[in-house]
Formats: structure tokens, sequence, C-alpha cells
């Protein structure tokens, strides 16, 4: 049986909207999250490690990560909303020092010159940051004055801290 011409052109707008129509779905599903990046910046002065976390008004944290020995921060899958930043420096206050990324080279290095494998002391790990003392308030949502709106999508803010 012959389909009549009209059911073909239906058919195939009927398929061009159903493809749209998911792909616009899935684009929209995607971009309800946001990835935020950036520098943690206190008194002109890079912010060199700690962790960075945003939260909801009920002081939830919502998304985290950590800061870089550069001050540098990059957070995955954030969602969109205004959220309360917290940093958090405590963590690297008081710690034994750890070996540089360098430091690693050259001991791996004069280790196999010698001809002996290099393992690194159990419990040691790359060094993470300075100790940068920041004012307390930053420690907790309900304190913290600093806010951000994430909009979805990649997203640079640097966040500033006062003294």
């Amino acid at each position: 049986m012959k389909q009549h011409p009209v059911f073909h052109l239906l058919r195939s707008v009927f398929s061009v909207c159903l493809f749209v129509g998911a792909g616009a779905l899935l684009v929209g599903c995607s971009s309800n999250k946001g990835t935020l990046h950036g520098k943690v910046i206190y008194k002109s002065a890079p912010v060199t490690g700690g962790a960075i976390s945003f939260c909801d008004d009920k002081g939830n944290t919502i998304a985290g990560g950590t800061i870089t020995p550069e001050g540098t921060y990059s957070v995955l899958e954030v969602p969109k909303g205004k959220w309360k930043v917290t940093v958090n420096t405590e963590s690297t206050k008081n710690k034994a020092p750890q070996p540089t990324k360098e430091q690693i080279a050259v001991a791996k290095a004069a280790a196999k010159k010698s001809g002996t494998e290099f393992k690194m002391p159990e419990g040691t790990q790359v060094a993470s940051g300075k100790y940068v003392p920041i004012p307390r308030r930053y420690l907790q949502a309900s304190t913290s004055d600093v806010m951000i709106e994430v909009k979805g999508g990649d997203q640079e803010a640097d966040i500033t801290l006062k003294e």
C-alpha cells in the first residue's frame, strides 16, 4: 500500500521536531550546574592553600574544593543559584613541612642515577600550600560576607576576602 506524500512530509517534520526537542532538553538539563574557577585573594595576595565551599542559607555545603599553592580553585557541578562562600585555611596550619614537586623530582633523579628505587615515605604528600591566616568569619556560612551567583556553564569567579 502506497502512502500519501503528505504523510512522509509530516513524519519528517515530526522526526526533526523530536530530535531538536530532545537536544534542547539535554542542553537544558546539563546547564543546571556550573564549573567555578578563579583565585582566592586576601590582602592583595593569593591564599596559598586550604578549602573553599559554597553553602546554602542554612549553612549546608552544596559544593567545594581545594585551594592550590598558586591560590586558585576549581569546583565542578555547582548548582545554579546564590551561595555563601566559606574559606578554610586552618587545614594547612601546623602541618609538617612536605616536599615540593621539585624536591621529589630531584630525589627521583638521584635514586635513578644510583640505581635504586625511589619510594615516598608513608603518609607523605606533595606540598599543598602554606598557611595564610584569614579572618575567622570566612570559616562559616553564617558569618561570611562573600556571596556568589552560579549561572551555569563555565564561570570565572575570583574570591576576594576583606580584613
